[in-house]
């Protein structure tokens, strides 16, 4: 897994590492260490049962950024073509009216069309609130959303399973048997 949680990162847009493992691409946005750590803590677990052949390629990205104006000109790259998009809320739980309206604007423009929103909350006050905020908006927009661990680990596993059933053959190496050449061309030698 690459990524920070200090700010934004960029990362290649291509389905595939170097060696040959595929690439899931994951946008997090945090309101604070623990909700950063909570996340952090998921994708380990994921990378884990995946398997060797999957990597994420992560953005971590502070909440409290979406305030200031560089922010809010436009979405990033990494953000449009995103996997999955993980929203971690601290113990309040809160949405911020900022961070709602980039998830509006990041759902009409995403290119992924079957990006899953995950919804990680650590503490129970305003969670309920906060996942009926993100409810409607999937609704709205069509996107998938992971309110609970099990969801996104099943959620993970089956993009894993379509991924490989997707990706072409891999090549395979092999040594052929010798050639035998015979000394005599046709049925009547």
């Amino acid at each position: 897994m690459t990524g920070n949680v200090s700010g934004m990162e960029s990362h290649a847009q291509s389905g595939f590492t170097a060696g040959g493992a595929f690439i899931i691409r994951v946008y997090g946005i945090y309101d604070g260490e623990d909700s950063a750590t909570a996340m952090q803590e998921l994708l380990q677990h994921l990378a884990g049962s995946l398997g060797r052949d999957f990597h994420f390629a992560t953005t971590f990205q502070r909440a409290d950024l979406l305030r200031r104006t560089q922010f809010r000109a436009g979405l990033p790259a990494d953000a449009c073509d995103a996997d999955m998009i993980f929203v971690a809320l601290g113990p309040e739980g809160r949405l911020s009216i900022e961070l709602v309206a980039w998830l509006e604007e990041w759902a009409e423009n995403r290119r992924v069309a079957d990006a899953a929103l995950v919804a990680l909350v650590t503490g129970p006050a305003g969670s309920f609130q906060a996942a009926e905020i993100l409810r409607g908006l999937a609704e709205r927009h069509r996107v998938t959303l992971l309110l609970s661990d099990d969801a996104v680990s099943k959620h993970a596993q089956v993009m894993a399973q379509q991924r490989r059933r997707e990706s072409p053959a891999p090549f395979v190496a092999f040594d052929p048997e010798p050639i035998q050449y015979l000394d005599h061309w046709g049925i009547n030698e």
